[in-house]
């Protein structure tokens, strides 16, 4: 991945972990084909035209598709553990989601540093990287429950999960979903009623008690692994 600058650039210097990902993890040689992508949307081809120890150079040649969903899918979830949180951003981030917001809720009070966030939008970095992605998404939190009516506004619809909820799919009229997913002890009756009023409908993955980073990997893939890539 490189800054937005360098990307509109007919010779570009790669260093630092795109260098380590390209020319120590996939080992490519001079005269090699890659793809640069900025984080926003955009991808392009590269031919590495200089290798060094520290550093490389490469050509840039025509737009690449951007290989994200046409459907923007965001994510609002409680934060579990350290590990799982970490999981759940690289999955999420792989299929394509466009952004997780961690949120508070009653039977999830864990809290989060400005640091562990910003170690969580490396991961997420990596796994565009990793998965032919063009688009970086956005991580943020944690954000209390009365930011959730905000929050919810930045899509078209919504849906909440339960067990046993009635929704599968997505209205396909919609071109931005906010899935909120909740804590393995489940909503209290307030949020609950509160989620009932303010989302399009619920979203289950069956009677099972699914632990955080499952269900949204598994709500993820559902919602966004028919979808034709761009």
């Amino acid at each position: 991945m490189v800054a937005q600058e360098d990307f509109e650039a007919a010779l570009v210097e790669l260093r630092g972990d795109v260098y380590r990902h390209f020319f120590r993890a996939r080992r490519l040689a001079i005269g090699e084909a890659l793809r640069l992508v900025d984080g926003k949307g955009r991808a392009r081809r590269a031919t590495v035209s200089e290798i060094s120890g520290s550093s490389a150079i490469v050509q840039t040649a025509e737009l690449l598709p951007s290989n994200e969903p046409p459907l923007r899918l965001e994510i609002l979830v409680p934060a579990p553990r350290p590990p799982r949180l970490s999981w759940l951003v690289e999955k999420c981030t792989e299929l394509g989601v466009a952004a997780i917001r961690l949120i508070d809720c009653e039977r999830a009070g864990r809290t989060i540093g400005s640091g562990a966030l910003e170690r969580l939008r490396r991961v997420a970095k990596s796994a565009v990287e990793q998965s032919n992605r063009a688009t970086v998404p956005e991580i943020s939190g944690i954000h209390q429950w009365t930011e959730l009516r905000h929050m919810l506004s930045h899509c078209q619809g919504s849906l909440f999960m339960v067990p046993s909820g009635s929704d599968r799919g997505v209205d396909e009229t919609f071109e931005s979903i906010s899935l909120v997913i909740g804590p393995e002890g489940g909503w209290n009756a307030a949020e609950r009623a509160e989620l009932e009023g303010l989302c399009s409908g619920s979203f289950g993955l069956g009677p099972r008690i699914l632990r955080i980073e499952t269900a949204a990997v598994a709500a993820t893939a559902l919602l966004l692994g028919h979808e034709d890539l761009s």
